[in-house]
C-alpha cells in the first residue's frame, strides 16, 4: 500500500483564520471521520483569495473517492470546478520519515512505543530508515517515529495493521539480526498504546 497525499485549493473569499476555524467546526469534524484520510492541514492565502488543504490518505483509492465528494460539496458552496486545482501525489515514506514528514498510522490502527536502549543513535537512525523499513513494511507497519530519549535510548512509536501483524514482527527471524545491526544493546521494551485523538495545539 502507498501512501497518497492530496492537494487542493480554489477560489475563495473568506473569512479567514479564526473567524473560518469557527464556521468550518463541523465541517473540520465530519472530514476528520473520512475513511483512510490520516491527516488534514487547511490553508489559505487571503492576498491571492484562494484556500484549500494538503491531505494523507493511506492509499490513492481513498483519496480520489474524497475528491470527488469534495467538488460535489465546493460545487454545492458555489465554487466553480474551474477555479479548483487538485492533484493526488504518491508519498516517499522512507525519505519522509527521515526527514521528520508526519507518515504515521491512522487513528484506528495498532499501536505499539517501544524503548530501545542503542549503542548510537545514528547508526540506529540509519539502519531503521533503511533495513528497518523493509522489515516494518513487510510485516504491515503503517508508519513510525523515533524519539529521543536518554543518553543512548530512544523510543519509537508504530502503526501497525493489527495486532497480529505487530506479533508477525516481532517474532520474525530477520527483525533480531536487523536490531542488532542498529545497535540495539538489549531486546526492545514494547508496550500497546491506544491514540485518543490528535489535535491541532
Amino acid at each position: 500500500m502507498t501512501l497518497a497525499l492530496l492537494q487542493i485549493d480554489f477560489v475563495f473569499d473568506g473569512p479567514w483564520g479564526d473567524a473560518l476555524a469557527d464556521v468550518c467546526r463541523e465541517l473540520a469534524d465530519d472530514i476528520a471521520q473520512e475513511p483512510g484520510l490520516r491527516w488534514k492541514l487547511w490553508t489559505e492565502d487571503p492576498e491571492s483569495a484562494r484556500a484549500g488543504g494538503v491531505y494523507l490518505f493511506d492509499d490513492r483509492a481513498a483519496a480520489a473517492a474524497y475528491l470527488t465528494k469534495h467538488r460535489a460539496r465546493l460545487a454545492a458552496f458555489g465554487v466553480k470546478d474551474s477555479d479548483i486545482v487538485a492533484r493526488v501525489l504518491d508519498v516517499n515514506p522512507a525519505l519522509s520519515t527521515r526527514t521528520r514528514g508526519p507518515v504515521g498510522g491512522a487513528a484506528d490502527s495498532f499501536t505499539t512505543l517501544a524503548r530501545v536502549q542503542v549503542a548510537d543513535t545514528k547508526t540506529f537512525l540509519d539502519v531503521f530508515a533503511s533495513a528497518g523499513l523493509a522489515a516494518r513494511s513487510a510485516h504491515g507497519s503503517k508508519g513510525a517515529q523515533v524519539f529521543a530519549g536518554d543518553e543512548n535510548t530512544v523510543h519509537v512509536l508504530i502503526d501497525w495493521a493489527d495486532e497480529a501483524a505487530f506479533d508477525a514482527f516481532r517474532t520474525a527471524p530477520d527483525v533480531a539480526a536487523t536490531m542488532k545491526r542498529g545497535g540495539a544493546v538489549a531486546r526492545p521494551v514494547f508496550q500497546s498504546v491506544r491514540r485518543l485523538g490528535q489535535f491541532t495545539a
